[in-house]
């Protein structure tokens, strides 16, 4: 740069690019042009340019980059979403800004939130085999909006350890007394080895790490093994982790997203409020809440305010098959957020057909399925799939994207003769509330995948079964609705043991899930 040049953004222009040239680095840094630029973007363009800052740290004496970079990188990063109703200030210009950064792009997904950004640029800014190390909303190893950043950190480097601290409902317990958030530290290096580095991640039950927490070793290739689709960082036992994986390699199982496809419900309360469609009692039709939905059928909301919809001010104008006409078909529908401490994670129950869904809802419609919908719905409400949902679960909420990850079963379209001798049979023995006698018939039915379409049907009947008990209970308290009557467990019992079994689960193993299923509630 020419002597006595007005320091302008053309100088900081060349300033930059100079600081990214090798050979030119050298002459720059030694003048006070250099500093002068280094000024006018913290006064004027008020920007905090890294190279600029720490030319020592990217450069060497030489003004050459190979390998530049900071050593470590710590900290605790703002969580905050980017967004004029969620922030302090207008983040517009923040978000063009982001829009308009390569390096950002993974931590875009959803809504963007500060601390996905901060990752971003940690990353940017080490050595290779640098080391970087934040606390962060446990979100991050399992949420759909950081599933890209999740991917681009593994393609990125290696994890080197990861603290989860899912606490957050006891102020004295949680990470952060003053904010209710689940929250991980997470170790990492820059740089991919030849070989998959081992790391341990690790869940404690309160704010302190506990060195004999349940554990579990992972290596970048195994991860995708839980969720292919979202690339989840599951903190669970070792024991649950080396299961978990095994039934989905045993090809016993797919994935329910193969078999159905879900909604979020369709009334979304704030925007129908605005739209004018929420009526008074006598004037609407009652929408279904998640506070509605209990084990295997909708009740009376056992909390928050009834609402009622217009239902021909709400369907006008819309297509024949967009969502605002799911409530013409059946469904099985659960609730969309239920507290990780909560007695199940997941609580499906069945819908007919002309009723209108909450936003506090998920769906599936009878349209969309493969299987029968109450196939669907004792599927979710099993011990297997509770179980396996809270392994890769990081918050409160039961998204459908995580209900597509589910295992479930492998069918034939037809049985065998002596498969449907068998069924009938199994058939007779649910009719008479004999479900424990059934179990041992199924034995045949279960050696191999796929399995024969006589499952399906067993599974229905059961289901049935309990959903006759439960209706004939009536009303009852908030507390009440956690159990299933006396008339409809049994059945619940043989559905468990019916998917463990078709989960190629030895009775042993059955005993050791149960046991470390309990202590996740």
């Amino acid at each position: 740069m020419a002597a006595g040049r007005d320091v302008d953004g053309l100088l900081y222009g060349d300033a930059t690019k100079a600081v990214n040239t090798p050979g030119k680095f050298k002459a720059l840094a030694d003048g006070t042009e250099f500093r002068e630029a280094q000024e006018f973007a913290r006064a004027q363009l008020q920007a905090f340019h890294w190279d600029l800052a720490f030319p020592e740290v990217f450069c060497d004496a030489n003004g050459v980059r190979p390998g530049g970079g900071f050593d470590a990188i710590i900290g605790n990063p703002p969580y905050e979403v980017l967004s004029a109703k969620e922030s302090s200030y207008d983040p517009t210009d923040l978000k063009t800004f982001v829009g308009h950064e390569s390096l950002y792009k993974p931590a875009v997904r959803g809504k963007q939130n500060l601390y996905k950004l901060f990752i971003c640029r940690g990353i940017d800014l080490l050595k290779d085999r640098g080391r970087f190390g934040f606390i962060v909303p446990m979100a991050l190893l399992g949420d759909d909006q950081a599933a890209d950043l999740r991917r681009h950190m593994i393609a990125a480097g290696d994890f080197v350890g990861i603290e989860a601290f899912p606490q957050k409902d006891s102020p004295k317990k949680r990470v952060f007394e003053d904010a209710k958030l689940s929250t991980t530290v997470f170790a990492f290096a820059k740089g991919k080895d030849a070989n998959p580095h081992p790391f341990k991640s690790r869940v404690h039950p309160e704010k302190t790490v506990i060195e004999d927490s349940p554990a579990l070793t992972l290596t970048a290739d195994t991860i995708p093994l839980y969720d292919p689709a979202n690339f989840t960082i599951v903190s669970c036992a070792q024991d649950d982790w080396d299961l978990a994986t095994r039934i989905i390699k045993s090809r016993r199982m797919s994935r329910l997203q193969e078999h159905a496809e879900f909604f979020q419900g369709e009334v979304n309360e704030t925007n129908e409020r605005a739209n004018g469609t929420l009526v008074s009692e006598c004037e609407g039709k009652l929408v279904i809440r998640g506070a509605s939905v209990c084990l295997y059928l909708a009740r009376s909301a056992s909390q928050g305010t009834d609402l009622f919809l217009n239902a021909n001010a709400f369907t006008k104008g819309k297509g024949a098959d967009t969502k605002a006409f799911h409530h013409v078909y059946p469904r099985v529908v659960w609730q969309e957020s239920s507290p990780q401490n909560n007695f199940r994670r997941i609580i499906a129950g069945m819908l007919p057909a002309n009723e209108f869904c909450n936003h506090t809802i998920n769906y599936l419609p009878e349209h969309l399925s493969a299987l029968p919908l109450a196939f669907i719905c004792g599927l979710l409400n099993s011990v297997l799939s509770d179980w396996y949902f809270r392994l890769g679960s990081t918050n409160a909420h039961v998204s459908h994207y995580q209900i597509c990850n589910l295992p479930c079963p492998v069918f034939r379209s037809k049985p065998t003769t002596k498969e449907a001798a068998i069924g009938k049979k199994l058939a007779e023995l649910l009719a008479d509330s004999k479900p424990e006698s059934a179990l041992p018939l199924l034995a045949p039915l279960l050696e191999t995948a796929p399995f024969s379409p006589v499952l399906i049907d067993t599974v229905v009947l059961a289901v049935d079964r309990i959903v006759e008990a439960e209706k004939r209970r009536g009303s009852m308290s908030r507390s009440d609705r956690s159990a299933l009557s006396s008339k409809a467990q049994p059945f619940q019992d043989f559905l468990d043991e019916l998917f463990f079994a078709m989960a190629g689960l030895s009775p042993e193993e059955v005993v050791g899930l149960r046991s470390r299923y309990e202590q996740m509630n």
